[in-house]
C-alpha cells in the first residue's frame, strides 16, 4: 500500500514525454520457478546527485526454491493499479512520495504475490538563470523586470525570491523581481531559490541618473539680427530648465539660399538679401525648438546709398511758367534761390537699405527693390537718445539716418525743400520741365494712372537730366523743412532751410497713389505731421561736400 505520499510533483530524468523520475522492473530470466512459498523481487536504485533527480529504480525478482512449473502469469501494480503483465516492468513517477510497488505471480497451480515500498525523493533546483541577459540599466526613478528560470524544469519547487545587494542604488520587490531605481550607481539583484537548496544567481543593474528633457529654448542675441551678405554672425541657445540632462541644441536653416548655418555651433553665414528663418533643436528628443529670424542685406557697396552730385547755382522756385495751371497758392511767388554745391540719392531710399539698417521692415508692398514706405519723418530723423545736428537739424540715434551714419561713417540727411526742387528740375543741367525729367509724365512718373495701385521697384524709369530716378511719382518723400504754405514770400535767397517751427513736414513728389499728374509737378508742396506714415511716402537722402 502507498504510504506518506509526498505533494505529486514530476521529478527526476528526461524519458519519453517527460521530466520524470522512474523505477525499472528487471524480471528474472528463469521461465519456470517455483510459486512456493513466495515469489521475490528486490527493488533498488542509486542516486549520483540528490538534485539531478534518482535514475530509473531496478526491480527484479529471483527464485525462492526449485522450479516446478510453469509461471503463466506476471502482474506488476503500484499504488493498486495494474501497470504491465510482462516479464519486466519499467514505470515512470509523476511526483514524489512513497509508493507500494507489487508483484503477483502465477503458474497452472498457484498464485502468490509480495509488495515493497519505493520512495522517491524530491526534485531540487541546480541552476539559476536570470533573463534579459545582457546589460540591464535604469534610470533614476524608473522600473524595469527581471525574471528567472530554474534547472532542472521539473524541479519540486520552482519560486523564486528576489533580494537587492544594495538598496541604496536599487531596490527589488522581492516576489515579482520588478527593480525599482534610487540613486546612480551599480546594484546587484539576487535571485535565490526557494527550495532550501542554496542555488543562487546575481544580475548587475545600472542606475543612471532621471533624465531631465528640455522643455524651452532661448535664441541669443534677443534683438534683431542682420548680416551682411557674405559675412557671419554666431547664435547661442540656453535650453531650460538649467538642469536639463541634454542641454545641446542642433542648428538648421529653414532658408539655406538666404543664409546657412552650422549645424554645432550657431554659425550663420550671409548668402543673399533676405530674410532665414534659423532653428535651434534640442538633441534629447523633447522635439523643443526655437527660431531666429535673420536679415542678409546686401553687402555695404550696396546698402550705401548711390549719390548724384548737384553743383550748387540760381534757379527759380515755386510756379514757373512751364507749370502752367497746375499750380497751388503755396507754391507761389516764384522766387530766386541760390544753393551751395551738394549730393542726392540717385535712388529713394529701398526696403532692403532700410532693413539692413534698422533690422526691420514696414514697407506694406513687398520686394527688395521697392521704396521702403509707411516711415514716419520721425522714424527717420529719430527722437530721443544721442543725436548729432546735421543742417540745423538734429538726428538722434533711433532713427535711420543716425544709424546709416553709424554704420558708415557718412553724413546723410535729409534734403532742403530747395534743394529737392533744385535737383528734380535738373539742377544747373534743367531743360525746364514740368515734371522731374520729362514733360510727358509717364515717362519718368508711376501714379495713379499707370501704377496698378503699387509701387515699383526704384529706376525703372526715366531718370532726370542729372541721372536722378522716381522725382516725380512712385513715393512721396520727406524733406527736412517745417511746412508753411506762405513761406515763399519770405524766403531767404540763399540756401532756405524752411521755417523754424511748424504742426507738418514737407513732402515732395507725388505717388503712385496721386490723384491726377497735378501733385507729381517738380513744384508742387504738400505736408504730413512728423509722425505720419502711409504706403506712399518714403524718402531719400542728401549729403554736404
Amino acid at each position: 500500500m502507498k504510504k506518506n505520499k509526498i505533494l505529486k510533483k514530476t521529478v527526476g530524468l528526461l524519458l519519453g514525454f517527460g521530466l520524470v523520475a522512474t523505477v525499472y522492473f528487471a524480471c528474472s530470466d528463469e521461465s519456470f520457478w517455483k510459486i512456493e512459498p513466495e515469489p521475490a523481487f528486490t527493488i533498488s536504485y542509486q542516486t549520483p546527485n540528490q538534485e539531478a533527480g534518482p535514475p530509473p529504480c531496478s526491480i527484479s525478482f529471483t527464485n525462492t526454491s526449485n522450479t516446478r512449473g510453469l509461471i503463466t502469469t506476471y502482474l506488476w501494480a503500484i499504488d493498486g493499479t495494474q501497470i504491465t503483465t510482462e516479464k519486466e516492468a519499467l514505470y515512470t513517477f509523476d511526483a514524489s512520495g512513497m509508493y507500494s510497488v507489487k508483484l503477483t505471480a502465477t503458474n497452472r497451480n498457484a498464485s502468490n504475490s509480495i509488495e515493497h515500498t519505493v520512495t522517491i525523493p524530491e526534485m531540487k533546483v541546480s541552476e539559476i538563470t536570470i533573463t534579459p541577459s545582457g546589460s540591464v540599466s535604469i534610470e533614476v526613478g524608473k522600473t524595469t523586470t527581471l525574471s528567472a528560470t530554474v534547472t532542472p524544469g521539473n524541479a519540486a519547487n520552482r519560486n523564486i525570491i528576489w533580494s537587492s545587494l544594495h538598496t541604496g542604488i536599487a531596490t527589488v520587490n522581492s516576489q515579482t523581481g520588478v527593480v525599482t531605481g534610487v540613486n546612480a550607481g551599480t546594484a546587484t539583484i539576487r535571485a535565490t531559490a526557494a527550495d532550501g537548496s542554496g542555488i543562487t544567481a546575481d544580475k548587475s543593474i545600472t542606475v543612471t541618473p532621471a533624465i531631465v528633457l528640455v522643455t524651452g529654448i532661448t535664441i541669443t542675441p534677443s534683438g534683431n539680427v542682420s548680416v551682411e551678405a557674405g559675412k557671419t554672425a554666431t547664435l547661442s541657445a540656453t535650453v531650460s530648465p538649467s538642469n536639463a540632462t541634454n542641454k545641446n541644441v542642433t542648428w538648421s536653416s529653414l532658408h539655406t539660399g538666404i543664409a546657412t548655418v552650422n549645424s554645432q555651433t550657431g554659425l550663420v553665414t550671409g548668402a543673399n538679401a533676405g530674410t532665414a528663418t534659423i532653428r535651434a533643436t534640442a538633441a534629447d528628443g523633447s522635439g523643443k525648438t526655437a527660431e531666429k529670424s535673420i536679415t542678409v542685406t546686401k553687402p555695404q557697396s550696396a546698402i550705401e546709398p548711390e549719390m548724384i552730385f548737384v553743383q550748387g547755382g540760381t534757379f527759380q522756385m515755386g510756379c514757373t511758367s512751364e507749370q502752367g495751371s497746375d499750380c497751388n497758392v503755396s507754391e507761389t511767388p516764384v522766387h530766386s534761390v541760390t544753393l551751395g554745391s551738394f549730393y542726392i540719392g540717385k535712388h529713394v531710399i529701398t526696403r532692403v537699405q532700410w532693413q539692413a539698417i534698422t533690422g526691420n521692415n514696414p514697407s506694406w508692398f513687398k520686394g527688395d527693390n521697392l521704396p521702403v514706405e509707411q516711415v514716419s519723418w520721425n522714424d527717420i530723423v529719430g527722437t530721443s537718445g544721442n543725436y548729432t545736428t546735421l543742417n540745423g537739424i538734429r538726428y538722434y540715434e533711433n532713427g535711420f539716418i543716425y544709424k546709416l551714419n553709424a554704420a558708415t561713417g557718412k553724413k546723410y540727411r535729409l534734403p532742403t525743400e530747395a534743394e529737392w526742387e533744385y535737383a528734380a528740375r535738373g539742377g544747373s543741367q534743367s531743360r525746364g520741365y514740368k515734371y522731374s525729367g520729362s514733360n510727358t509724365i509717364g515717362n519718368v512718373a508711376w501714379y495713379k494712372d499707370n501704377s496698378g495701385n503699387t509701387t515699383h521697384a526704384v529706376g525703372t524709369k526715366q531718370a532726370n537730366e542729372l541721372g536722378i530716378y522716381d522725382m516725380s511719382g512712385n513715393v512721396w518723400e520727406w524733406c527736412q523743412d517745417w511746412y508753411d504754405s506762405s513761406y515763399y514770400s519770405n524766403s531767404p535767397p540763399n540756401n532756405p532751410a524752411g521755417p523754424s517751427s511748424g504742426s507738418s513736414r514737407v513732402i515732395r513728389g507725388g505717388s503712385w497713389y496721386s490723384y491726377g499728374a497735378r501733385t507729381c509737378c517738380v513744384s508742387n508742396r504738400n505736408a504730413r505731421s512728423p509722425g505720419y506714415s502711409f504706403y506712399d511716402i518714403g524718402f531719400r537722402v542728401a549729403l554736404s561736400p
